[in-house]
């Protein structure tokens, strides 16, 4: 987890659950759900990532699902 930024250096490059957490961290910043520091911009990455997970044909299905979990989570907080 501590290398969630940089996921590379996780287990010697190894897939590890700094990938899923890197991967996630993209995708909520990539749909306008992150909170990013102030000056930085999303890169669009998140698909790249998910891919190297081995999402691949999955990949529609779970954006969908992303989308609607973070529709139920913003009802409880809102």
């Amino acid at each position: 987890m501590r290398h969630h930024h940089a996921p590379e250096l996780a287990r010697g490059g190894e897939l590890d659950l700094a990938h899923v957490v890197h991967a996630a961290n993209l995708l909520a910043a990539d749909m306008g759900y992150a909170m990013l520091p102030p000056g930085v911009v999303p890169h669009h990455t998140a698909t790249l990532a998910l891919e190297a997970l081995g999402v691949g044909e999955e990949l529609a299905r779970l954006l969908e699902r992303f989308k609607t979990e973070v529709e139920i989570v913003q009802q409880v907080f809102h």
